[in-house]
């Protein structure tokens, strides 16, 4: 959360009010909340959307994927569809 507090003391300055201390920590606690909220169900979303590939498991060149070893066979997870912009929801 500390990129959190830097958004929030960087933004907060530029504000077209002042805020009293108390609506300052209430509005940090509120955003808190909030992010919490949004990672949450953008990582729900982002597992949801994963793709995986059974394969051979000899062919481990490319560096955009994750292997786990289930038995005899490997199961590939591409990065790509995990981390791809549409999985993040902003609520």
């Amino acid at each position: 959360m500390s990129r959190l507090k830097e958004l929030y003391e960087k933004m907060v300055d530029e504000a077209p009010v002042s805020f009293h201390p108390t609506q300052r920590a209430y509005i940090m606690e509120l955003a808190e909340i909030y992010a919490k909220e949004c990672s949450a169900a953008s990582l729900e979303k982002a597992s949801e959307n994963a793709k995986m590939v059974l394969h051979n498991g000899h062919d481990k060149k490319n560096s955009d994927l994750f292997y786990y070893q289930i038995g005899a066979d490997n199961l590939k997870i591409s990065k790509g569809s995990i981390k791809n912009s549409s999985n993040i929801k902003l609520l």
